[in-house]
């Protein structure tokens, strides 16, 4: 669609009354949409190294439980 198309559909749905709007944005999202690729994680399996802190995730929990308590302690 070239920009001139566009604008003259601005132009027109600026026209519109709220309700009007409504129910043309409601049509937009019903009909139109984009198709996300959603990574599975069999996909991303192996691309990072082990854990992003390179430490046990049961190890990487309770040390980020130590510092809440620390936290809530102060």
């Amino acid at each position: 669609m070239s920009t001139q198309v566009l604008n003259q559909i601005i132009q027109q749905v600026e026209l519109l009354t709220e309700k009007e709007k409504e129910q043309l944005n409601h049509y937009l999202k019903t009909t139109v949409y984009v198709k996300q690729k959603r990574k599975k994680w069999q996909n991303i399996r192996g691309l990072m190294a082990y854990s992003p802190s390179a430490e046990d995730a049961q190890i990487a929990i309770s040390n980020a439980r130590k510092e809440a308590d620390k936290k809530r302690e102060q």
